[in-house]
């Protein structure tokens, strides 16, 4: 059976080591260990391991749990924290990795044992749940399927599932069941609680629940809750089953909306409407087949037999059975229903159209639906209408018109008694014949194409037709007009109307003839001003425009205003004389004068008017020339007498400024000649104080000549005073500037003791850091040790004194350097030498050590002093048998990325079958372990002896 393997990350090699041991004496295989975030991710992707141990605190850049997100997202392993956080910031990001433990260090070997089972039977079902959940949802259509362990926590999701909830599959991974799908009787987080109770039975849960979409709406959904056992019928977990069932709530509401409203419909219907069974019973009818029946209530229409009472033909109800609708009419006689104890207002007979449809259920006629339609009124009026067709025929018949009726044919169906007069064809020799032959005498394709287009279009038509009648020369007006059952022909003698109207026609050229020889312009129009009538010379002059055009080419607003002058005529003033321009159709405006004649109508309005027009354009133009001249002679004298009245106006204004300027000026005088005064008697007054000044000034002159001989005096002193105080300020000045001096160098001093508090707190730290990580690693050692058989206890105490040895000598020359941070290598390692040649009795081994000026911080110089001193002392158990003397010589250089350390001797070497890579002894295990630590590599070569090179990549 293959061992479960499991990875180790840890940032301290030997806690790695000592885990490893741990894990492998309770059967589990460690093929290795990481110490930094890209180790650990890449050993995971080499080695696969079943679970995972992990360290929170790691080398390089990220941590642990940066390590186990990134392992998570490629491949699915159980992760347990063993670390010394427990702070909550740590715990929180811990939990987004979903780990299967969080282990505080120092932790009970029984514990991780236990979380380590636990955590690997978790994964297993996991993965069982996984694979069921993948089975299941192959036999899954549209349904959603969601999987949770017996914490509640979802372990599965499909695709559907996570579309209908929202949450993608890694993000409903692992959350308890009713965060991402409500279950009714689960409140907050109890659903492990809730899952064990419901299964107690092992029974299985079925409701309705709703979920909201991405764009908040509802979704009703049906689920199935059903426990998951193992073969000992334990719970394991549950699985939940939904199907989207909004779509059938919506048709299940249609449907009742649409059963409302057909029962609505079926009620407040005015069309009478009953229900009978298969058998012919009522089962059902509606207010309106009550009323029609004139019933008290539906319990009297229950007496109705569908098959017996509505006379049903044999082949009827025969039909009716083979499931197919029927229409039929039926009579009752208000006796009959008076029999039936119906009370109808309405006394006569009653005449149903009756519809049966048959009502099927799975292919079997369940029943009838029976509606009712009253035509009584219907065939009430087909009577009417028959009686009223009778009376027309004979109106039609008085005509003094022909009539003549085709169907849609064009076969005659009807003509009138006055046909035979019109066109003397006899009227029952018509009945049936075609268009062509009952319109012969005056028939040809003209006609035939009116009345075709009559027809299609229904609009009415007209033309006049003649023909020889006795031997005369007869016109017939023919009209067509569209029927309902085709055309009808109304035909017109118009013979006398047409003679009439030649006769008009030679009148009127006669007329014409005369009015045209006229040179004045004659013209009639109506009261819209709309020409009717012109003679040649209006023609002559206005050109030949449309009848229904306007009289003249007028403006609109001269158009305005002749109207407003033909409302002037009245029966009094039938005639008026008009002048004024109009504009030719030369566009040259001439003058013209109308003699206008108002023409009353039979109701006393102006039906028409008759104008005559004469050209004055000559004498008008006479009369504006001297117009003209008369209005220029008038413009130079209004001119002449406004520039006489300007003049006039400006002296005026002139001479009024000088009478308001006078003005001013002499009161200007009098105010300047009492100021004059004013100033005189001010002057008088200043000249007499200004002696008084002079003479007060002269005695202050006096006294100022004094005080000056004393103040020369004062200065004198002032100069001798000023003098001792530039010196006492020079002094000040230098002792100022030695007080700053000492301040400054003070603060130096301040400054430097702060730094090197801190530097010295900071060393503590790493100090009390080293020592705790030192005793850490002498307690590992020592439990590593103890697991070696007892003849090797004395030579592993030995071992052990010189590990202590090393710690104490790091710890010796960490408190001999300046800085406390930094030990120089050179002086470690020559005591640590010192205390291998004595411990190990090396009297005829010379050991040589060769190191560049190097310092290096405590937590690198213990990982090279333990591998120095390892290696060492190795050499000098087994390089030198038999006291056989021989050199060990150790060679440290350090560049800009490494620091290579090189151990050889010159002894026997080591023996063919044992790798570096490979060997399993506590030694050398030990060195390649701290070489991984620090993440360096390790070379071996047999050369006269044995040569360990070592390159340890330089950290700032």
């Amino acid at each position: 059976m293959v061992a479960t393997k499991i990875l180790v990350v840890e940032d301290e090699g030997l806690t790695a080591m000592e885990i490893q041991r741990k894990l492998k004496t309770w059967g589990y295989d460690v093929p290795s260990f990481a110490f930094s975030r890209k180790e650990a991710v890449q050993k995971a992707k080499e080695i696969k391991p079943d679970l995972i141990l992990m360290d929170i605190m790691l080398k390089g850049k990220g941590d642990g749990i940066d390590a186990a997100q990134e392992i998570k997202s490629i491949r699915d392993i159980p992760i347990i924290y063993l670390t010394a956080y427990d702070d909550i910031k740590t715990r929180e990001r811990a939990e987004t990795t979903n780990p299967d433990a969080y282990l505080i260090k120092p932790f009970e070997e029984k514990e991780l044992q236990n979380k380590i089972a636990t955590a690997l039977c978790g994964h297993k079902l996991e993965k069982n749940f996984l694979k069921t959940g993948k089975e299941l949802n192959n036999t899954l259509k549209d349904s959603g399927l969601i999987l949770v362990n017996f914490k509640g926590e979802i372990i599965y999701i499909n695709e559907f599932a996570s579309n209908l909830t929202g949450f993608k599959e890694h993000e409903a991974t692992y959350k308890a069941l009713n965060e991402v799908f409500p279950v009714k009787g689960i409140k907050d987080k109890d659903v492990e609680k809730y899952l064990k109770n419901i299964f107690t039975g092992k029974t299985i849960i079925t409701d309705i629940s709703i979920l909201k979409n991405n764009h908040g709406q509802d979704i009703h959904v049906e689920y199935k809750i059903n426990s998951i056992m193992d073969d000992k019928g334990r719970f394991l977990g549950a699985e939940l089953v939904f199907e989207d069932i909004s779509q059938q709530l919506k048709d299940e509401k249609s449907l009742k909306e649409r059963e409302k409203r057909f029962r609505s419909i079926y009620y407040q219907s005015m069309l009478a409407t009953e229900i009978f069974d298969a058998k012919g019973k009522l089962k059902d009818a509606n207010p309106a087949c009550v009323r029609l029946f004139g019933a008290e209530d539906l319990n009297q229409l229950e007496q109705f037999d569908l098959f017996k009472d509505f006379k049903l033909e044999s082949q009827e109800v025969e039909n009716l059975k083979k499931g197919l609708e029927v229409n039929f009419e039926c009579k009752f006689d208000f006796e009959e229903l008076l029999e039936l104890g119906f009370q109808r207002v309405d006394k006569g007979a009653i005449c149903l159209s009756l519809f049966i449809t048959p009502l099927k259920m799975g292919g079997t006629i369940d029943g009838y639906l029976v509606q009712f339609q009253d035509i009584t009124q219907h065939r009430r009026l087909d009577e009417s209408l028959k009686n009223s067709r009778e009376r027309y025929l004979k109106i039609l018949d008085t005509l003094d018109q022909a009539v003549i009726a085709f169907d849609n044919d064009l076969k005659c169906i009807y003509s009138n008694k006055i046909v035979y007069e019109v066109i003397g064809l006899n009227t029952d020799n018509l009945i049936g014949k075609s268009f062509q032959e009952s319109m012969k005498p005056f028939w040809d394709e003209e006609l035939e194409r009116m009345c075709m287009e009559t027809l299609q279009s229904g609009k009415p038509s007209a033309m006049v037709q003649s023909f020889q009648k006795n031997r005369m020369l007869t016109y017939i007006e023919i009209k067509s007009h569209k029927s309902t059952e085709g055309l009808i022909i109304i035909l017109n003698d118009v013979t006398t109307i047409k003679q009439d109207e030649e006769e008009l026609r030679r009148n009127e050229r006669l007329y014409r003839a005369v009015v045209d020889d006229q040179n004045e312009i004659l013209c009639r129009f109506n009261k819209e001003f709309q020409l009717t009538f012109a003679n040649e010379a209006y023609y002559h002059c206005f050109g030949f425009y449309d009848k229904s055009n306007y009289v003249f080419s007028l403006s609109e607003e001269n158009l305005a205003k002749m109207k407003d002058q033909f409302r002037s005529f009245d029966e009094e003033n039938r005639i008026k004389v008009f002048e004024g321009p109009l504009k030719m159709p030369n566009g040259v405006i001439s003058w013209w004068q109308w003699v206008t004649r108002a023409h009353f109508g039979e109701d006393g309005n102006i039906s028409e008017y008759q104008s005559v027009g004469r050209d004055l354009t000559q004498h008008h133009e006479a009369l504006e020339e001297i117009n003209r001249k008369y209005q220029g002679e008038l413009q130079k004298n209004k001119e002449l007498i406004e520039n006489q009245v300007n003049e006039l106006e400006s002296f005026k204004y002139r001479e009024k400024t000088l009478k308001e300027t006078l003005k001013l000026l002499e009161t200007d005088v009098k105010t300047k000649t009492t100021e004059i005064e004013n100033s005189n008697k001010v002057l008088e007054a200043e000249k007499g104080i200004r002696k008084k000044t002079e003479e007060e000034l002269h005695k202050k002159s006096l006294n100022l000549e004094n005080q000056i001989d004393k103040t020369n005096s004062a200065l004198s002193t002032i100069d001798n005073l000023q003098v001792e105080i530039e010196k006492k300020e020079e002094e000040l000045i230098e002792l100022q500037n030695s007080f700053e001096t000492e301040i400054s160098q003070i603060k130096d001093k301040k400054l430097k003791v702060e730094e090197s508090l801190q530097k010295r707190e900071k060393t503590l730290k790493n100090i009390y850091n080293g020592v705790r990580r030192d005793i850490q690693m002498i307690s590992t050692l020592n439990r590593l040790h103890s697991e070696y058989v007892t003849d090797q206890i004395i030579g592993k105490l030995e071992d052990g004194r010189s590990y202590l040895r090393s710690f104490g000598i790091i710890h010796e020359k960490l408190y001999q350097s300046d800085n406390f941070e930094n030990v120089n290598l050179e002086e470690y390692l020559e005591s640590m030498v010192d205390d291998l040649t004595r411990s190990h009795g090396a009297k005829n081994v010379d050991i040589n050590i060769k190191t560049d000026d190097i310092a290096l911080n405590m937590e690198t110089a213990v990982t090279s002093g333990l591998i120095i001193s390892e290696l060492i002392i190795n050499s000098l158990k087994h390089a030198f048998p038999g006291d056989k003397p021989g050199e060990i010589k150790v060679d440290v250089e350090n560049n800009d990325e490494y620091m290579i350390i090189k151990v050889s001797d010159n002894g026997i070497g080591m023996p063919p079958h044992i790798s570096v890579e490979t060997a399993d002894s506590f030694g050398l295990q030990l060195v390649r372990t701290l070489v991984e630590q620090s993440e360096g590599s390790i070379e071996f070569q047999k050369d006269k002896g044995a040569k360990f090179i070592i390159k340890i990549p330089m950290k700032d």
